[in-house]
């Protein structure tokens, strides 16, 4: 018998899922460090980001924070519309950002710290990831499956 407490996707959401990236160019093949980090190929680890939900609490409290930004803006005579894409653009990075708990990301040769400042500048530089992550926070089949 179907019960809708086994549905109670906002409990779900407030765990965040683990999302391993995918090459942008192959969505095939995983992301990883190859070994690079610990010098040691036997040990390679994929690239990951642990996410909260489209249904957590954090995450609309996020989008109606974006929401609020971008009409602010626009009242105050910054932007002449309210759907300005690099406003958008910023404020879905800042969202995911903010949903973002846990990742393990190498740029540049580093491990990047998982803070809501780098998350957003790296979701503003690498949009496929940022779209990687913006499928997966929203995708409530991720949840049943975890």
């Amino acid at each position: 018998m179907a019960d809708l407490k086994n549905l109670n996707l906002v409990e779900k959401a407030n765990k965040g899922t683990f999302l391993e990236l995918k090459n942008p160019c192959d969505m095939s093949e995983v992301l990883t460090d190859e070994g690079e980090k610990c010098g040691d190929k036997d040990k390679v680890k994929a690239f990951y980001l642990k996410l909260l939900g489209s249904d957590s609490n954090t995450y609309r409290a996020a989008l109606k924070e974006m929401k609020r930004e971008i009409k602010q803006a626009s009242k105050g005579g910054k932007n002449k519309n309210d759907d300005n894409e690099e406003d958008v653009e910023r404020g879905v990075a800042r969202l995911l950002a903010k949903c973002t708990t846990e990742c393990y990301v190498v740029e540049d040769g580093k491990v990047i710290d998982c803070t809501e400042q780098e998350m957003t500048r790296l979701y503003m530089t690498y949009t496929w990831m940022r779209e990687q992550a913006d499928v997966h926070a929203s995708s409530r089949a991720v949840l049943m499956t975890s």
